[in-house]
């Protein structure tokens, strides 16, 4: 059977005065299955005026104004994304069932047990996103010139997200950590998108469109409900806690870990830091890092209270991009076509968690040639710590792994020769009606000061990537492609 059930009531209004004045409004409210007899309905209106200006007397006066819309929106919308079955426990009995066996008593005999797979959240209820928008879209020049610019801001109530938990709650699956699906947080983005685009045909035959669009967004946590006051923590990799944090004040999913100050250089340079510790704590056995060695990663004091505790962890940086931006350019000429794509992103950081594997050495495999710029003796200068030992301290997170993700990628070029028709006559006796030939590439450049395979990280498999975005796990990078084509139409 369906395990997600929905029923829906919808109505909508729309009023057009004068070709001048448009207004919308709808309404509906949602029931869903996946949520408690409390909550099981949600209502999402919305409502929507444009202004066709243009229309306007004093607006056709402007020849060179061919069209002017001016549009402000506000709506509310439910998200019931969550498996079923949530608002119960779930429980686990082996597979098949009864096969979940445990060894119990003297005689030590095996007994069939049950393990709570899932702790269940009776209170779930619909996600909300409320969504402002003002914007115009503008055309002129006989439609040759067009500019459309957005504003928005969109809060998401009650986020529905599968919040880890301890795993000493004792639910959970087999294997993997527990989650507890909940209404986890609230969030919002708020930012302007602006698009310009430019096409025109000279007498000579040229034809040519240019279209550039960028960008800017900026995400905010407000709160993170009733449920989870702790700022939630995701992304946990090798033996490593987690390397994201999410709390009110900060960007959804934060890179979160201490500041690398230097390698320590020798047994002295430790020892100053140990006095300073002491000074500052009065504490005559204090020391400024525990367990630092020779070689090891010294981080920084950043709460000054003289030595390194868990009031030294800040925001490393957030993966969620300022700016996004890309451009279109199509040419033609004669029988020549050519089209390029470009895109790119801004003001992002990463989170290269496969330092841990090219750049520790706890395991035995290769390691990067990075290393070589590693500590070795007393007294080295060094830019990484040494190899072997205190891996768990050296490798925390922190900004060893942290990198600007900005790139510029040209997505898409291609050039293509259209052959004539009267060619075409003469050679196939009119057999063949059309034939393209084109030879195109995908990913051919990609400008960008990340040190990974790829800076454009997808969604990590097996993770919230909510929570966890922006972690490089060492997947591969986007294949560079050429390709050459023949399009023939008979």
């Amino acid at each position: 059977g369906n395990n997600n059930v929905g029923i829906s009531y919808f109505g909508r209004l729309v009023y057009n005065y004068n070709d001048k004045y448009v207004l919308t409004a709808s309404i509906r409210r949602d029931g869903s299955s996946v949520f408690g007899p409390a909550n099981k309905f949600g209502n999402f209106p919305g409502v929507g005026l444009a202004w066709n200006a243009s229309n306007e007397e004093f607006l056709k006066q402007a020849t060179f104004i061919s069209d002017l819309k001016v549009r402000v929106s506000w709506g509310k919308t439910g998200n019931n994304n969550i498996g079923a079955f949530q608002t119960s426990p779930l429980t686990y009995s082996g597979s098949p069932t009864g096969n979940l066996v445990y060894s119990f008593g003297p005689g030590e005999g095996w007994f069939s047990g049950t393990t709570i797979n899932a702790i269940s959240n009776p209170n779930l209820k619909w996600e909300e996103t409320v969504q402002t928008n003002a914007g115009f879209d503008l055309s002129m020049f006989n439609n040759k010139f067009g500019v459309t610019f957005d504003w928005y801001r969109r809060k998401n109530n009650d986020l529905l997200v599968n919040v880890p938990i301890p795993n000493s709650t004792g639910a959970g699956p087999v294997t993997g950590s527990p989650t507890l699906a909940s209404n986890a947080a609230s969030a919002q983005n708020t930012g302007v998108e602006l698009a310009l685009s430019y096409k025109n045909e000279t007498a000579g035959g040229f034809s040519y469109s240019i279209g550039v669009n960028g960008g800017y967004n900026k995400n905010i946590v407000n709160s993170l409900g009733n449920e989870f006051a702790a700022p939630i923590r995701d992304g946990a990799f090798n033996q490593n806690s987690a390397a994201t944090y999410t709390a009110k004040g900060s960007p959804i999913g934060s890179f979160y870990g201490r500041l690398v100050d230097h390698v320590a250089i020798d047994q002295a340079d430790i020892d100053r830091y140990n006095d300073n510790a002491r000074k500052a704590t009065g504490n005559p056995t204090a020391v400024y890092q525990a367990d630092a060695k020779p070689g090891d990663f010294l981080f920084r004091d950043i709460n000054g209270n003289g030595f390194i505790d868990d009031g030294d962890m800040t925001i490393l940086g957030n993966p969620i991009p300022k700016f996004v931006y890309g451009g279109t350019v199509s040419l033609g000429y004669k029988n020549f076509d050519f089209n390029t794509a470009i895109a790119g992103v801004s003001g992002v950081t990463l989170y290269k968690e496969q330092n841990y594997v090219l750049m520790g050495t706890s395991a035995l495999h290769n390691v990067s040639t990075e290393m070589l710029q590693r500590w070795r003796q007393p007294g080295d200068v060094a830019k990484y710590p040494r190899a072997g030992q205190n891996q768990t301290a050296n490798l925390q997170p922190s900004d060893f792994y942290t990198e600007k993700g900005d790139y510029m990628r040209v997505r898409m070029i291609t050039l293509g020769y259209t052959f004539p028709r009267s060619f075409l006559n003469s050679f196939s006796k009119g057999v063949v009606s059309s034939l393209r030939l084109y030879v195109s590439g995908e990913n051919l450049v990609t400008l960008t000061k990340y040190s990974g395979y790829d800076p454009e990280i997808s969604a990590p498999s097996g993770s919230n990537f909510i929570f966890a975005r922006g972690i490089d796990r060492g997947q591969l990078g986007q294949p560079k492609t050429v390709l050459f084509g023949l399009q023939v139409g008979l």
